[in-house]
């Protein structure tokens, strides 16, 4: 890898890690995370990123950044993996056969476009690779089975598609940031469930410490 490549790489390592300590907006660190990748030398054109939540109404929240839009938060519906959307979906294919990535490079996102639908919006697009990678957060051996864990994909415009450096960057920071994401993504259940048990105002006192005995109001 390039020294100086590789040294703006470190610098995001580093970055990643002390919002490790502080997580708790996973769209705001999201946001920022792929502007710095950007900045750093990866020719981004779309980064997307799904996690399993407890929520009564969803069973995933995704996160989709674009370099000229702010990141965008859904919450995908209870349900969802009997839909077109994932049973066609370079993401299904990559878990059915257990493999912790899929690339669909130059010389195949061509072909693949023919498959999967969201592969050939991109192309359309102008994207000229894409990749996913499948982290876990279980030692379940089978993420069908765990679901527990990150996906995430990149894509690019970028002629020839990502270089050996670019993508071996992008996998060196790939679990340093998961872990970011999963300790807000914790953090951000813990507040909902504390909210929704014992209510918004009883929730927050919870949280700032009032959890000792005398200290009900």
């Amino acid at each position: 890898m390039d020294p100086t490549f590789a040294a703006k790489i470190q610098d995001l390592s580093d970055w990643v890690i002390t919002e490790a300590l502080i997580a708790e907006d996973y769209v705001e660190i999201f946001q920022e995370y792929h502007c710095r990748l950007l900045d750093a030398g990866i020719p981004l054109t779309r980064a997307h990123v799904a996690m399993p939540t407890l929520h009564p109404l969803a069973e995933v929240i995704t996160l989709t950044w674009e370099p000229d839009n702010r990141t965008q938060l859904s919450m995908v519906a209870h349900g969802s993996r009997e839909t077109g959307a994932w049973l066609n979906s370079p993401i299904k294919a990559m878990m059915d056969n257990k493999l912790p990535s899929l690339r669909l490079g130059p010389g195949e996102i061509e072909t693949a476009a023919e498959r999967f639908p969201i592969v050939e919006e991109l192309l359309n697009e102008g994207v000229t690779d894409y990749i996913a990678f499948w982290v876990p957060f279980t030692n379940q051996p089978d993420p069908n089975e765990g679901r527990s864990g990150l996906i995430a994909t990149y894509a690019t415009n970028q002629q020839g598609g990502f270089t050996n450096d670019e993508l071996e960057g992008v996998e060196r920071l790939l679990p340093r940031f998961s872990l970011v994401a999963k300790l807000a993504n914790r953090e951000r259940l813990f507040h909902n469930i504390l909210d929704a048990y014992l209510g918004a105002d009883a929730g927050r006192r919870v949280r700032e410490g009032q959890i000792y005995l005398g200290s009900g109001q």
